[in-house]
């Protein structure tokens, strides 16, 4: 291969890269930007990039207008490139006018010159008279020296009887130029837009060989435009892969991912996360997972762990990748099958399903400065799992489990699940020995994070009523003021909840039922006057209430349960409350739940209704097998009383 070859051949690949680069500049990515040159702050306003268009290397159609920048590219494969001399500048001039006259239909509004060559003396001084009112000297055609001069035929062909010298002046006063542009910054500008799509270092090779030969390919067929869509195509195989970088927008992989955790809790949970902020403890959870990679989040039923987590992910969902499932529903992979998604919309089987440890470390790489962690999951309700899905459970959780003690982590997981017995570290040895591991020696919980969710203390469901209005605050707070004095120690509710002496106090009964999240959530929905009546106990109000409160259970039920619909299981429920004797107070799961609910639902209907009943807070397991009614009022209401 000659010399003369090699620098064509060098200059093409110049031209490609300079293209490609280009293109992904003009996705306005961060990294690029930060390059700080002429030829990246044209392509920051691209509409379109377009190579080798009405024989310009490549036209910016500028974003908006109908207005458009034209580009050249200018190489020398030699160590020390020569210089661009004055002369050459001319026909550079000369090139951007033939490319516009046979662009009658856009309009060039700027030129741009890229190379990594310099200006020479001569080329400096043309230069800087480009925004004189007169064209320079230099600029005029050389005076014919006879009929068979090419140089004046070329001239006189090109711009015929207009004024040669005027016409390059126009060229040059809309020119810019980025000299002194090497191909490794275009290869950089390419690889940051390919890295914030979790292209790594081992595999950009492979994806810019193929983008260059998809360039020269495609260009000989037509002018071709450099799209996203493109440049995804060549560098990742899918045209709608999404960007991994947090930052990058509603159209990013981490704004996927933030619609999924909100389309998981409105389809999921019945409680608004939004309604009640329990701050205390989204403040553990954070202290939690800046020192473990597995939290425990615990909690009795309806008392609002699933909302908290879910809270927390609200929050992380809008500066890192979060995720939430249901135990029950996880698969095998979970993590890499997410991102995956995340990745592209249409075509997620054209990536690999990657452990956890390589998922997080193409996260990473897409972002090298946010933030850890990078990847928060939420794994609710582990202690609902089947058999069939317990498997997947452990073996995600136990890799989570290995990566303890790290306070590096990129990667938490928040599993949520109701107390087994109490909040002791002997029930929390149990339940890590459970689902991790076999170990026999105690203190194994101290290698993971605890967050206990409990029913609304004095001084939560204090400022919970306060966000109600005067009026419920003050009926509230006596019985609370109250129940503080009976115990040891002030009250934690000021000395203001002391004097509301001119209202009446609230049924403490009611106030503790009132305690329970779940019915708080049932109380809040009522409006402000049947509110104060319930707070009475009136019993048109309480049959409200009770309605509102079994309304949302089933809701929940139902959309964890499609088969049981509301009315089944409101006929179920008023099955059971009817076949208790009165004044029994051993109730049994068999005796006194499936058997009399046998009839509205199914024997494995009624099962999964008990455990849905506890989960919510409607019942209390007392001892296996035994359970009662939360809240008295309720099965007066089922009952009719």
């Amino acid at each position: 291969m000659t010399d003369s070859v090699r620098d064509a051949l060098g200059g093409y690949l110049y031209q490609f890269l300079g293209a490609a680069g280009l293109a992904a500049c003009a996705q306005s990515l961060g990294a690029s930007q930060d390059l700080n040159r002429q030829g990246v702050g044209v392509a920051s306003r691209a509409g379109a990039v377009v190579h080798e268009e009405k024989d310009m290397d490549v036209v910016v159609h500028l974003a908006g207008t109908h207005s458009a920048a034209g580009v050249q590219f200018k190489y020398s494969r030699s160590a020390t490139p020569r210089p661009i001399e004055g002369s050459e500048l001319i026909d550079i001039l000369d090139a951007f006018f033939r490319s516009v006259k046979l662009s009658p239909n856009v309009e060039f509004t700027e030129f741009v010159l890229i190379s990594n060559r310099h200006f020479a003396p001569s080329a400096d001084q043309l230069y800087a008279t480009r925004n004189d009112a007169a064209p320079a000297a230099a600029l005029r055609p050389k005076p014919a020296r006879g009929k068979r001069d090419k140089l004046a035929q070329r001239v006189s062909a090109l711009y015929g009887k207009a004024e040669a010298a005027g016409a390059r002046h126009t060229i040059l006063g809309k020119l810019s130029k980025d000299l002194s542009v090497s191909q490794t910054m275009w290869i950089e500008a390419v690889k940051a837009y390919a890295s914030r799509r979790g292209v790594l270092p081992l595999e950009f090779d492979r994806s810019l060989a193929t983008l260059l030969g998809r360039i020269l390919q495609r260009t000989v067929e037509k002018p071709l435009e450099l799209t996203g869509e493109f440049l995804n195509e060549c560098l990742l195989g899918v045209a709608d892969a999404r960007s991994l970088a947090v930052n990058d927008g509603p159209k990013s992989a981490r704004a996927a991912a933030s619609e999924a955790v909100r389309e998981f809790i409105a389809r999921t949970l019945v409680d608004d996360p939004k309604r009640l902020i329990r701050r205390e403890l989204i403040e553990e959870v954070e202290k939690q997972i800046a020192t473990h990679s597995l939290v425990f989040v615990m909690g009795d039923g309806g008392s609002g762990k699933s909302v908290l987590a879910a809270q927390f992910l609200q929050n992380e969902a809008d500066r890192r990748f979060a995720a939430v499932a249901l135990a029950r529903e996880v698969e095998e992979n979970w993590a890499g099958r997410l991102v995956r998604e995340w990745r592209s919309p249409a075509h997620p089987t054209s990536f690999c399903i990657e452990e956890l440890a390589e998922t997080v470390a193409r996260l990473r790489h897409a972002n090298p400065d946010a933030s850890r962690p990078i990847l928060v999951l939420d794994l609710d309700g582990i202690d609902e799992a089947t058999n069939e899905q317990r498997c997947a459970v452990q073996r995600l959780m136990h890799q989570f489990w290995r990566a303890r003690g790290s306070e590096a982590a990129d990667a938490v997981l928040l599993v949520t699940s109701r107390s087994a017995s109490g909040t002791s570290e002997a029930a929390m040895d149990k339940l890590v020995r459970m689902w991790i591991t076999s170990d026999l020696y105690s203190g194994v919980s101290a290698k993971v994070g605890k967050v206990f969710v409990t029913d609304f203390g004095e001084e939560e469901l204090s400022n919970a009523a306060r966000l109600l209005g005067e009026d419920c605050w003050r009926r509230i707070a006596p019985a609370l003021a109250a129940s503080a004095r009976g115990g040891i120690g002030p009250t934690a509710l000021g000395d203001e909840a002391l004097l509301s002496g001119d209202s009446q106090a609230a049924v403490p009964a009611m106030v503790n039922s009132l305690r329970h999240p779940a019915m708080w959530g049932s109380f809040v929905s009522l409006d402000h006057d049947r509110r104060l009546l319930v707070l009475d106990q009136q019993s048109a109000a309480l049959s409200a209430l009770t309605e509102r409160f079994l309304v949302r259970f089933c809701e929940k039920v139902n959309r964890r349960h499609i088969s049981l619909a509301d009315r089944r299981v409101l006929d179920a429920l008023r099955a059971i409350c009817t076949a208790i004797p009165r004044g029994c107070e051993e109730l049994s799961r068999r005796d006194h739940w499936i058997a009399p609910a046998r009839g509205p639902v199914t024997d494995d209907e009624a099962s999964c209704l008990f455990d849905e009943a506890i989960s919510y807070g409607l019942i209390i397991e007392n001892a296996r097998g035994q359970w009662l009614w939360r809240h008295g009022f309720v099965p007066d209401h089922l009952k009719g009383d």
